[in-house]
């Protein structure tokens, strides 16, 4: 025991921070000596995923009794029910009395999920009326806790004036997400010590025509340097252009989904300008193109064209190191796939990303999604994609392929199963 002891305190944290995804041998360690204990915890218990329903949620609760002192080591906590688990018990979150006693119990917790659904009900938004009691309660006193950098909830309408003493809220995320903030509540929560964010996420869902009021009267947004936008919602475009306006000096990564304005010629009948030049920071473009089999007319791509073209005819310092684009075809055969593919945007494309005014690109990714296609015709999109871009290719930078579609990727990006929000 006491050659343990004799170990410094910084190599135990060393080879514990590498253990910290192996659960086993974390508890193992805790065992060996009384200094190996506290360390081994943090990671145990830094992250609690309540996903399976009541009996998970009560054990965890009954831990936190006998053992109080272990809520402080609890940094990121999500609450779920998951509607394609049937083994998880959907709607107990709504009805499980011992969840607020587990979440007014981690004082020093930095990040919050939450994503809820009303058992036996159609609405794919619950209202935020017909929560519990106290599991408001207990969520306005989660929010209040000056250690809280980051915010998740999924398919929830809520009022804005619960985050206004929020003081360290960095990053909000919420996919299908409705802010309710009626005109007269703004103005009695006006204040000039906002919450500044540096990450948002919000989806075609969150749409109201007085969405940025009601940001902008609880929350700084000129510090922005995530913005996620998601959802092929023209009514959105407004939206993301008063977001990168007021944050043209900070934001890093920009990510949407393309919008449809367009005819069967292809000519823009609807254009709201935003001008991602401005963005003199940007370092990733992320952009998501869905074409669906039902109406092949509404096409994107002439966003995707124009946005890299404007940034490049802009004149000004070009500092993308990365672009992503998600392409999505719903429902289409062999041959609408490889006309698809024959598109001749992606020459343009390729021209326009090769000149001197992306000189400081460092990777062109593309990812290809065929849903509700035989998997053996999505096969056919790699290699000829390649032949379209050959400059791209030459240098290096072009990197192509399939991922798979999972419904959440709707929610947290197009690309959550290959790039993680910082």
């Amino acid at each position: 025991m006491s050659c343990y002891n004799d170990i410094p305190a910084d190599i135990i944290s060393t080879i514990l921070y590498h253990l910290r995804h192996d659960h086993s041998t974390l508890r193992a360690c805790s065992l060996i000596s009384p200094i190996f204990l506290f360390p081994s915890r943090m990671y145990l218990y830094s992250e609690i995923n309540l996903s399976v329903g009541s009996r998970q949620c009560r054990k965890f609760r009954d831990l936190l009794s006998s053992n109080p002192h272990l809520g402080v080591h609890v940094r990121h906590l999500s609450i779920k029910d998951s509607q394609e688990d049937h083994d998880s018990d959907v709607g107990w979150i709504l009805s499980e009395p011992a969840l607020p006693f587990v979440i007014e119990s981690l004082p020093l917790l930095r990040s919050f999920y939450l994503s809820c659904f009303k058992p036996d009900d159609n609405k794919l938004i619950l209202e935020w009326h017909t929560l519990p009691s106290g599991l408001k309660s207990s969520i306005f006193h989660l929010l209040q806790l000056a250690t809280l950098e980051k915010v998740e909830f999924r398919s929830l309408r809520f009022p804005i004036s619960i985050f206004c003493d929020s003081p360290q809220l960095r990053c909000m995320h919420l996919p299908g997400c409705f802010l309710d903030g009626a005109a007269k509540t703004i103005k009695q929560l006006y204040r000039h010590d906002k919450t500044r964010l540096t990450q948002l996420s919000i989806t075609a869902e969150t749409y109201s025509s007085d969405l940025i009021d009601t940001l902008t009267h609880v929350f700084d947004v000129s510090q922005l340097r995530d913005l996620i936008i998601l959802g092929p919602n023209p009514r959105m475009l407004k939206v993301a252009k008063e977001l990168i306006n007021s944050s043209a000096l900070s934001m890093e990564r920009f990510q949407w989904s393309l919008p449809y304005f367009y005819n069967s010629t292809g000519y823009i009948t609807s254009h709201i300008p935003m001008d991602l030049s401005i963005v003199s920071n940007l370092r990733v473009l992320e952009m998501g193109v869905d074409f669906w089999y039902e109406n092949p007319k509404r096409d994107p791509f002439p966003w995707l064209f124009r946005t890299l073209s404007d940034i490049a005819k802009s004149g000004n310092t070009v500092n993308l190191e990365r672009i992503v684009v998600g392409v999505t075809a719903e429902g289409f055969g062999d041959h609408e796939l490889r006309s698809l593919i024959g598109y001749s945007i992606w020459g343009d494309l390729d021209a326009i990303l090769t000149g001197g005014a992306y000189s400081k690109l460092q990777s062109v990714t593309i990812y290809l999604c065929a849903l509700y296609t035989p998997g053996e015709l999505s096969s056919v999109w790699l290699a000829p994609m390649k032949k379209r871009l050959p400059s791209l290719r030459a240098k290096g930078l072009l990197h192509i392929t399939r991922y798979p579609f999972h419904q959440d990727m709707r929610g947290r990006g197009f690309f959550a199963t290959e790039i993680q929000l910082r």
